[in-house]
């Protein structure tokens, strides 16, 4: 008997392992099916959906949060469809006996013994009814249990259970149904969605739909019969009414919904938009775009950044998403524009970091000549000489490209690469001078960038638009000390493009403004401890205004923005870096005092950085008995002799000032007999000859060449005719001219005072 059950049992164990066996090849054999796409929600900061997208297969598939699942939800779809969910393998074999049995009394399918997890299954893959489709679907439920926990099956029923339509998932039909989330819904209202996927067409939430609620009272009553909820909570369900929203439509932030679309593969991206700075942003923008349409400009963008943490707390790509006439699907924020002015802060702070200028520094600002290039002021006007800090203020533009030519181009690109303006760094090798006054690509996003690192010490960091934006360490790109510089500039009111109507109530910022050349773009970027604003204005086609600057169409909106940023957050004051020190400089030249200076101005430097030579301006220069003559310390007579106190003013403004009939003081001529001198060589002209007679034909075309004999130390030559200034040249350069008729004298000066003159005769047959 022991011998014939051991054979038994034997046998048995056999057969399992065979079963076992068999059931491990079909796994392998046939695996699940992928699970299918979602829909992918961008969500606000508070976690509210903003903007939601299609699934790949066009459906409204909204991935269910396990916080999503309240505990009514849970009791409500498990007593349900499937009382014994955490009890069996897949499949109910109990289930399955009685559904036989009663099928089989009543000739037809009066009940169903399908489980949660077979209901997935034959949702994977949909196929007619019959008895092979049921054995496929208890094998995939099996193969399920064993690949997933109980909790994540529950939640994918949840996500797949039909609604009808293109909406699956009990999140989809909670928010279009009723624009609430599933754990906020009531019980009427997850009794009435929990009935919805038996007969989706039928029961399809509408005003009014008695089949829906006399099915959805039918189940508080099996509910109260049950006890799992209480009477007064069933009875206040089946005494209210369902009331259909159906107006779930997330629209919001569509251009940066769309960028992280692009770029996030998840099923929700979390943002740190704050819904109320970006109403504010949104509204800003498109009434202003509003009001200039009166001029022709159709379109603007905007950025607010949140700078201690960099997050992007407002996006507005366009005045209106939805404004197809005017292109408003296009992403201001990413397009590369040229930016005009907005870099120069970066070009001044770069130039203090070098020690080249401190805010009283003065710089020239009259005609200049690059190699061919000739930049102008945007009022077509010279001032002669001017602060650093004025010139900033005013943006002032050939003193910016002076400083960048000092500086070298590489020197600003090289910052720019560190703080990740892409176009920058694609067309470093061929930017020139011109970059100074908006002669590169950059996006409205990336200066955004460029300033939140102003108000953060001069560190860049990347800018954060979700939660995958992990904060990275940040790079110093300008120094503490040249942020602050720049800072206190920035932030002075007297200024051309202080916007009109905020004399007695403006924001305290620092800001920027930017106009490009032709007027196709319009920028201003402003900021404080707290936020920067970046607002552009202009025609996506590229097409210029001349209404169109950005002190008289950006700088409003940013001023705007920030004066109602100001009644909800107190931005605390910038202070002085421990590294700046305050000390007398010259008014004339910005360095520090010498014994001639005759006034003195306050100014701040940074120790062992800025610049600490001498003001040599105002010198004592030693002249000859009958002032014919200046004599240098190496030709210094023996004997006693005069002196005067002389402003030694460079070539260049000598010969502005000249222009412009502006009287100054200069030292006689050089001693001619001064051996230092005659050894670095004198400025000779050395074409056209003196008292040559040069004749010109009247139909002729030709023009006649100045050319000079540069000495070793200098590099520029000022040029007049007829005692008119006609220009510059640098070494090697020359300069051809269309002479009058008669005598002509042509004369110039070097860059250390030497001159030469000649007088010839042209004449024109």
């Amino acid at each position: 008997m022991k011998l014939k059950l051991k054979r038994i049992f034997k046998l048995l164990g056999k057969i399992t392992l065979f079963f076992l066996g068999l059931y491990v090849l079909l796994f392998i054999l046939f695996p699940l099916p992928k699970l299918p796409d979602y829909s992918q929600c961008i969500l606000d900061k508070n976690g509210e959906i903003a903007y939601a997208y299609l699934s790949y297969d066009d459906k409204w598939r909204l991935f269910v949060e396990e916080e999503d699942i309240s505990e009514d939800l849970e009791n409500t779809i498990l007593f349900k469809e499937d009382k014994w969910f955490y009890w069996h393998p897949g499949v109910n074999p109990i289930s399955l006996l009685r559904a036989a049995f009663n099928n089989t009394v009543a000739q037809k399918t009066t009940s169903g013994a399908s489980t949660i997890t077979m209901q997935i299954a034959r949702m994977l893959e949909p196929k007619e009814r019959t008895v092979w489709s049921k054995v496929k679907e208890m094998f995939r439920a099996t193969q399920l249990e064993v690949k997933y926990s109980k909790n994540e099956i529950l939640r994918l029923y949840l996500n797949l259970v039909p609604y009808g339509g293109n909406i699956e998932g009990i999140k989809s039909a909670s928010l279009f149904y009723f624009n609430k989330s599933p754990n906020h819904l009531s019980l009427s209202e997850i009794v009435a969605l929990s009935i919805i996927p038996n007969r989706p067409e039928s029961l399809k939430p509408q005003k009014e739909n008695s089949a829906l609620l006399i099915s959805r009272n039918i189940w508080l009553n099996r509910l109260r019969n049950s006890g799992i909820f209480n009477d007064t909570l069933l009875s206040e369900a089946i005494e209210s009414e369902l009331i259909f929203k159906l107006d779930f439509h997330p629209k919001e932030v569509p251009h940066l919904s769309r960028y992280l679309h692009k770029k996030h593969k998840q099923n929700s991206v979390e943002t740190f938009i704050d819904p109320k700075i970006q109403a504010l942003l949104e509204k800003q923008i498109k009434s202003r775009v509003q009001l200039m349409n009166n001029y022709g400009v159709y379109n603007g963008a905007g950025i607010i950044v949140h700078n201690p943490t960099k997050k992007v707390v407002a996006y507005a790509g366009s005045q209106d998403f939805f404004d197809n006439y005017n292109n408003g699907q296009v992403d201001g924020v990413q397009a590369i524009r040229q930016p005009g002015s907005t870099l120069k802060p970066f070009i001044y702070g770069r130039a203090i970091d070098m020690g080249i200028i401190t805010p009283k520094k003065m710089l020239l600002d009259v005609p200049v000549n690059f190699r061919g290039y000739r930049p102008e002021n945007f009022d077509e006007q010279f001032r002669g000489k001017v602060s650093a800090e004025r010139a900033l203020a005013m943006s002032l533009n050939i003193p910016a490209v002076s400083l960048l030519n000092r500086i070298g181009v590489h020197e600003l690109t090289k910052l720019l690469i560190r703080a990740e303006c892409k176009q920058i760094q694609r067309d470093a090798p061929k930017l020139g001078l011109s970059t100074a006054l908006g002669g590169c690509g950059l996006s409205l996003a990336e200066l955004a960038g460029l300033y939140s690192t102003l108000a953060t010490d001069g560190n860049y960091s990347p800018l954060r638009y979700s939660e995958f934006d992990d904060s990275t360490e940040a790079q110093t790109i300008l120094s503490p000390e040249a942020t602050y510089l720049i800072h206190e500039i920035l932030n002075q009111t007297d200024r051309p493009d202080f916007p009109l109507n905020f004399n007695h109530n403006y924001p305290k910022i620092a800001w920027k403004t930017g106009t490009s050349y032709g007027r196709k773009d319009a920028w201003c970027v402003g900021y404080n401890k707290d936020y920067t604003v970046a607002i552009w204005l202009g025609n996506f086609s590229g097409e210029g205004r001349k209404e169109l600057t950005g002190s008289g169409a950006s700088a409003p909106v940013v001023f705007n923005i920030f004066n109602a940023l100001d009644q909800s957050s107190h931005s605390s004051p910038f202070t002085a870096p421990k590294g700046i020190r305050p000390r007398y400089v010259c008014q004339k030249s910005g360095l520090p005092v010498n014994t001639y200076c005759s006034s003195e101005i306050l100014d701040d430097y940074i120790p062992m950085v800025s610049e600490n030579r001498p003001c040599d301006i105002e010198q004592e220069v030693f002249v000859s008995e009958d002032s014919t003559y200046s004599y240098c310390m190496n030709c210094l007579p023996t004997h006693e002799c005069p002196s005067m106190i002389i402003d030694q003013i460079p070539a260049a403004l000598a010969a502005y000032m000249t222009r412009e009939l502006i009287p100054f003081d200069q030292a006689p001529p050089h001693n001619p007999n001064c051996t230092v001198i005659n050894s670095a060589g004198s400025l000779k002209i050395s074409n056209p000859t003196a008292g040559m007679e040069y004749i010109i034909a009247q139909t002729s075309s030709d023009m006649l060449s100045l050319e000079v004999e540069f000495p070793q130390d200098a590099e520029t030559v000022q040029w007049w005719m007829n005692d008119k200034y006609i220009g510059q040249n640098f070494r090697g350069e020359k300069r051809f001219i269309s002479p009058p008729s008669g005598k002509v004298k042509i004369s110039c000066t070097d860059d250390n005072g030497r001159r030469d003159e000649v007088t010839f005769t042209v004449i024109y047959n």
